[in-house]
């Protein structure tokens, strides 16, 4: 089994099971302990984007803290419908 098929076969198991903001940590910190390379060789193992991965490792290296119970700042995420739409219907 390839190192890759090894980190594809933990992620399968394991991320389906996390938070949004836990996947994008476990990912980052994955992709920190492989150094050099590490970014894209974890994007190709879990199927998580670059962007994502980034951002996980820029929140390891803050020490973002979000609200208990949050994945995402307030304001994130999907916007509710107003009612509004371009096309005149609501």
């Amino acid at each position: 089994m390839s190192e890759r098929e090894i980190y594809q076969h933990k992620y399968h198991q394991l991320l389906p099971e996390l938070s949004e903001r836990a996947r994008r940590l476990v990912v980052a910190a994955d992709a920190n302990s492989r150094g050099h390379g590490g970014s894209m060789f974890i994007h190709k193992a879990s199927g998580i984007s670059l962007p994502t991965i980034r951002k996980g490792i820029r929140e390891l290296a803050t020490g973002v803290m979000l609200p208990e119970n949050r994945d995402r700042q307030p304001g994130g995420g999907l916007q509710g419908y107003h009612g509004n739409r371009r096309d005149g219907r609501e």
